[in-house]
């Protein structure tokens, strides 16, 4: 019985250690993206920037509703496989590829 607390607070570790490591990624993803933002709003026309907008609402989009779940897959799983790893890095390159020739094969 005396284990018990041990893991509970290895596990308040590693929720807390987890936590701070995502709200730093979100925080700095957001730092970045205004920075971004603020560059090519002063470097492109206002026309230019409305039409990188939607070209990046288009991108994320298309990546977002063809997620493959390989990256979910593998960190869930403790001991991966080299070839699980090329595999997913194969099926995601062509995921990219795809969605590019999709993009540009329909882009005006």
């Amino acid at each position: 019985m005396k284990k018990q607390p041990n893991v509970i607070q290895n596990f308040s570790k590693k929720i807390s250690s987890g936590a701070f490591w995502i709200t730093i990624s979100s925080f700095s993803a957001r730092i970045l993206n205004t920075i971004s933002a603020i560059i090519l709003a002063r470097i492109l026309l206002p026309e230019d920037f409305g039409l990188m907008a939607i070209s990046l609402s288009i991108i994320s989009f298309s990546l977002g509703t063809t997620q493959t779940g390989f990256d979910s897959a593998l960190i869930q799983k403790k001991h991966t496989a080299v070839e699980l790893l090329n595999t997913a890095w194969t099926i995601e390159l062509l995921r990219n590829i795809i969605v590019f020739l999709i993009i540009f094969i329909l882009a005006p």
